[in-house]
């Protein structure tokens, strides 16, 4: 499969792997927690995803694996909530797929293939680890030196948006559709229905042109947990990186069936964006 890692995310995860305040966290990370897939057998809240339990959730999770050319499966979850979410948790060798039961009762198969292909982006570029230390390294405590882990989590903030990029992407080609991952990021949002994605503006919203890189190391820890609840300012910057992917040569050329031909309408955003989306 030709690459589709954004670029930023290759620039950032190489810091990433090369910093010693980090490696310093990672290696207190592994010894304080255990992280296996017992965290998302939640009894009478998370079930396995099988043929047998929920065979369509389990059909668009097998299919998105065979788009993005994953050979090795992981256990799915579905957990018994009204949100409309997925998440990887674990590690990138030991991890679990946990997505909300609403997308399975809200969800077209295309959305559910955006959706899966998001998490696998996720897990086929390595990003799991990572994601589950930023989650947990609050809990770190007398683990490591405080500077430590403040270094460490303010490169992991830095990070974190364009691994979101890289694994929009992977959406898009396991759904074949670029307009499938908008649609998926507007109803995990909050909105009701595909009718009320088609009237959304962006420019009604707040821009995060540069992702979280833009803002020092105590607006990013606010932002981060304001998004884990609210996670439409994030979604934003998401979507005009994805649209301005489509419209790229680099797109053209390694995944055709994903170009956006005419870009006229991405051009201006004062325009809205789910009528310029062909796919």
């Amino acid at each position: 499969m030709n690459d589709f890692t954004h670029p930023l995310d290759v620039q950032y995860f190489q810091k990433l792997n090369d910093n010693k305040a980090l490696k310093l966290v990672m290696g207190a990370l592994s010894k304080a927690h255990a992280i296996t897939n017992a965290f998302a057998e939640i009894p009478d809240r998370n079930l396995i995803v099988n043929a047998t339990t929920f065979p369509r959730l389990n059909k668009m999770y097998r299919l998105a694996r065979e788009r993005l050319e994953i050979s090795t499966a992981c256990d799915v979850f579905c957990n018994m909530d009204f949100g409309r979410n997925v998440r990887v948790i674990g590690t990138d060798d030991n991890c679990a797929i946990v997505i909300d039961s609403s997308c399975a009762e809200d969800f077209s198969d295309e959305h559910l293939l955006a959706t899966f292909g998001i998490a696998l982006g996720h897990i086929k570029m390595r990003h799991v680890t990572y994601m589950t230390s930023l989650e947990l390294i609050d809990g770190l405590g007398i683990f490591v030196p405080k500077i430590a882990k403040d270094a460490a989590k303010s490169m992991l903030l830095d990070w974190l948006i364009t691994a979101e990029y890289t694994a929009d992407r992977a959406g898009a080609i396991a759904a074949g559709s670029i307009r499938a991952v908008i649609e998926h990021h507007l109803l995990a949002s909050g909105f009701e229905t595909i009718e009320q994605c088609a009237g959304y503006d962006l420019n009604t919203r707040i821009d995060l042109p540069q992702g979280l890189n833009g803002f020092d190391r105590a607006a990013k820890i606010v932002m981060i947990e304001t998004l884990r609840d609210f996670p439409m300012p994030f979604v934003i910057p998401r979507i005009k990186e994805l649209v301005e992917w489509s419209t790229s040569m680099e797109c053209k050329r390694d995944f055709p069936s994903l170009h956006v031909k005419s870009n006229s309408t991405i051009q201006s955003w004062q325009q809205k964006v789910y009528p310029a989306i062909g796919r």
